[in-house]
């Protein structure tokens, strides 16, 4: 497992762009805008390969600057006005998990581990982040389960390969997360295309650890309209997707999130214009590469893997999804899952865990049932808050 980098980057709405050359690991001083000019700025460490303290000399003309270690991530504030030294001590890693390479860098998800007892991990859809649940977190905590999440490659905090981009290679993640946090038991939760990681692992690596299953908003069984897959999705949607998402993928984001949401209907109502906003903020900060590459997995056919389900299953999905149609996704899921709990969600759009998190809260917590009290207290490899020194 790897729990973050070697690299000290410093961040001030002060600071030039600049890299400052140094023995490894690097030192680097970025700028997310210039305002003003620094006089100067020198930075001392006697051992960055075992970082401890690093004393930072800027002299400006602003007296508070903002600076933030990775992997550490410690908030700091200036000393008073006549002041410029700052010590910064080396504090908790960021969270990542090491699941490949690609050339010279690793492959590392980012992930966060809140609370204790049975581990619920979510997994999320496409083109989100881990972060896409928060409501439902926040009701399992209360709930007394321990909740996992994670950015699958390309997305949110994750590294951005150009590799990886199949169901095998996402359900391998998976199984590294699994296996990494060292969990037993799991529930395993996925939503849209994170449906499709929780079909393949169980088809491909089976159940031991897994205790029970949740899809919501579902792509299995199979998207694609065949011959044998009358209810699909014919082939030219996906590729008028990709297609849109290479001529202006900015654009395209936002037309997909609008329905989505199905936000002409639901705005003001379940969904905000500015949840939409972030959602998309989101959206273009993924990869580009695995924006246009994830949607040949969406056809994935994945009615072999659902054979290996044995344990309980809850299938939710909205009646009014305009993104991944009921006919050719819940529907025919769950007449091939047919001991699995299936419940549509009432005018429920594709993106019920913001519209519909209500009733998605109560179908997934009556599904679990009280949380058990038998499992051991989870350990913290989460993000550190910020704090001041």
């Amino acid at each position: 497992m790897s729990l973050g980098h070697k690299h000290l980057l410093v961040r001030g709405g002060d600071f030039p762009k600049s890299q400052m050359a140094g023995s490894d690991p690097a030192i680097c001083i970025f700028g997310a805008s210039i305002k003003s000019t620094l006089s100067s700025i020198s930075v001392r460490a006697s051992s960055l390969n075992n970082l401890d303290t690093v004393t930072i000399k800027i002299e400006s003309k602003r007296s508070q600057i903002w600076l933030f270690l990775l992997p550490s991530v410690q908030l700091l504030q200036s000393t008073p006005e006549n002041r410029r030294d700052l010590v910064i001590t080396k504090g908790v890693d960021m969270p990542y998990i090491t699941v490949g390479q690609e050339n010279s860098g690793p492959i590392e998800l980012y992930f966060e581990d809140h609370g204790e007892g049975q581990p619920v991990l979510l997994i999320h859809g496409w083109p989100l982040n881990g972060a896409s649940w928060e409501k439902q977190t926040m009701a399992l905590l209360q709930q007394g389960y321990r909740v996992i999440t994670y950015d699958r490659r390309g997305f949110g905090r994750s590294a951005k390969p150009v590799i990886g981009y199949d169901y095998d290679t996402f359900a391998s993640d998976l199984r590294q997360v699994i296996e990494q946090l060292d969990l037993e038991n799991v529930v395993l939760v996925g939503f849209s295309m994170g449906t499709g990681e929780v079909t393949r692992y169980l088809g491909k690596y089976g159940s031991e650890k897994i205790s029970k299953a949740v899809m919501i908003g579902v792509i299995p069984p199979y998207l694609l309209k065949t011959a044998d897959n009358p209810t699909g999705v014919d082939q030219k949607v996906f590729d008028e997707i990709k297609e849109n998402l290479l001529k202006d993928r900015p654009a395209y984001m936002k037309q997909f999130l609008t329905n989505f949401y199905n936000f002409k209907k639901l705005e003001g109502k379940r969904v905000s214009e500015e949840a939409l906003l972030a959602s998309w903020n989101v959206a273009v900060q993924a990869s580009y590469f695995a924006a246009v590459k994830c949607v040949d997995s969406w056809l994935t056919d994945f009615r072999a893997d659902l054979k290996a389900f044995d344990i309980p299953t809850l299938i939710m999905h909205g009646d009014a999804d305009q993104i991944l149609p009921i006919k050719s996704s819940g529907e025919p899921l769950s007449k091939l899952l047919k001991n699995a709990r299936y419940v549509e969600i009432k005018d429920g759009p594709h993106g019920v865990l913001v519209t519909h998190a209500e009733e998605i809260n109560k179908e997934l917590l009556s599904f679990l049932g009280p949380a058990p009290k038998e499992f051991k207290k989870a350990q913290v490899l989460s993000e550190s808050r910020p704090q001041f020194q």
